[in-house]
């Protein structure tokens, strides 16, 4: 817009705070459009939602299934990245960490599960097997600092590879997992790791 761009097009702000321009808002996500329309006080009902977009050519590759857990994004507390070692922890399995990493917090997710695997920030082909070869997809987004998930990209790339997806009811989670159909929802680390034994 700042560059005089004159065509139609929607520009995604990923945050759950609502913006002070309100039209022709499209919303991430019911829960974002919910949160918007509360601190508004206003009703949203009909502003639209358009999911985070994937790739439509992303599809599997035939890989067989590994015994693995993969957290896919930035390594910040809110993600439940430690919540995620835990779980793995308590399957006996390795967690593969991918994404950006800060590292007190990385001491900390090591701390709990010395079996964890730090493989930084990956993209492409390499992204895509981890994914289709992972056992399930980490997504325990906690609600520290309040926090509540406006759009998840990750959960529309594991569903195209079939990959299951554990979570926590965190935001827009609840409207892409349906526990025990593409993957498991739970409130604790215990209760997700005994719902995916």
């Amino acid at each position: 817009v700042r560059q005089g761009l004159r065509l139609p097009h929607i520009s995604t702000t990923h945050v759950m705070h609502a913006i002070g321009v309100s039209k022709n808002v499209v919303y991430l996500s019911k829960a974002q459009r919910a949160g918007h329309a509360a601190q508004l006080n206003r009703d949203l009902c009909q502003s639209p939602v358009v999911y985070v977009p994937i790739d439509p050519k992303l599809k599997p590759m035939g890989l067989p299934r590994s015994e693995y857990l993969l957290f896919l994004g930035r390594v910040v507390e809110c993600k439940g990245v430690l919540e995620a070692a835990k779980v793995a922890k308590l399957l006996k399995r390795t967690l593969i960490i991918a994404g950006p990493t800060w590292e007190q917090y990385a001491g900390e997710i090591k701390d709990a599960n010395p079996d964890v695997l730090f493989v930084g920030e990956v993209s492409g082909r390499y992204k895509n097997e981890l994914l289709e070869q992972a056992w399930a997809l980490m997504n325990l987004f906690n609600d520290t600092d309040g926090w509540s998930e406006p759009g998840n990209g990750t959960f529309g790339e594991a569903m195209a590879f079939n990959t299951p997806i554990a979570a926590f009811p965190n935001g827009c989670l609840m409207e892409q997992v349906v526990n025990g159909q593409n993957g498991w929802v739970a409130t604790t680390v215990d209760d997700m790791a005994t719902n995916m034994e």
